[in-house]
């Protein structure tokens, strides 16, 4: 039989470069998070794990805003450098090519006009969303200074994981009662009553209703 028993908490804070809330280990700085593992490795891990959350400093998440919005103010102006013929795009989309499968890129002077100015036009507005898109997070991590700096950190629960299963279980599956012989890496090695044997995961196993 297994469990999810509440047994401990947590220390939870705010990250000053993407202002989400994450663990706070002892060591004092945030959890490592923002990333996607792949192949076993962290992959984007966000710059914040370096830092203290926001509850207890504020100097990261300062120049953060400060650094985004004068991002936002350089996407707004090359957008209206685009507009206004001062710069222009390198290359425009050309025509389909069904040989390849995609839109054959042409440079910007030799394209038609029509073409050029939806290339201008669509640079442009990629240019002010990324820009509205800053702003935004910005006004985010300003709420959260506000709201967050200086206060303790949160305390959540934790659940204790399931209890491991143990060597000599017994579930009820199609094929009749499995016995667990081994785990090992997150897999159980079973045995049924004629038996045969193979294994499955931990998860799998414990989905399956206990034999009596």
């Amino acid at each position: 039989m297994t469990s999810m028993t509440t047994t401990k908490t947590q220390l939870r804070g705010h990250c000053q470069c993407c202002g989400r809330q994450q663990a706070v280990p002892k060591r004092g700085t945030m959890a490592h998070h923002g990333y996607e593992v792949q192949d076993g490795y962290f992959s984007g891990v966000c710059q914040g794990h370096q830092y203290e959350p926001i509850e207890r400093d504020t100097t990261i998440v300062v120049s953060v805003i400060a650094s985004v919005r004068r991002q936002a103010v350089g996407l707004r102006q090359h957008a209206a450098d685009l507009r206004s013929g001062r710069v222009t795009p390198e290359i425009v989309r050309g025509d389909w090519n069904a040989a390849t499968r995609e839109y054959d890129m042409i440079p910007f002077d030799g394209a038609p006009k029509w073409r050029q100015e939806q290339a201008v036009e669509a640079a442009a507005y990629q240019c002010e969303s990324r820009a509205s898109a800053a702003d935004s997070f910005a006004d985010g991590l300003k709420a959260i200074v506000a709201e967050r700096a200086g206060k303790p950190l949160i305390v959540v629960p934790v659940e204790a994981g399931p209890a491991p299963v143990q060597p000599g279980e017994r579930k009820v599956a199609p094929r009749g009662v499995l016995t667990a012989v081994y785990v090992e890496r997150g897999m159980v090695r079973w045995k049924d009553d004629r038996g045969y044997t193979s294994k499955m995961s931990t998860r799998s196993w414990r989905n399956l209703p206990d034999a009596t």
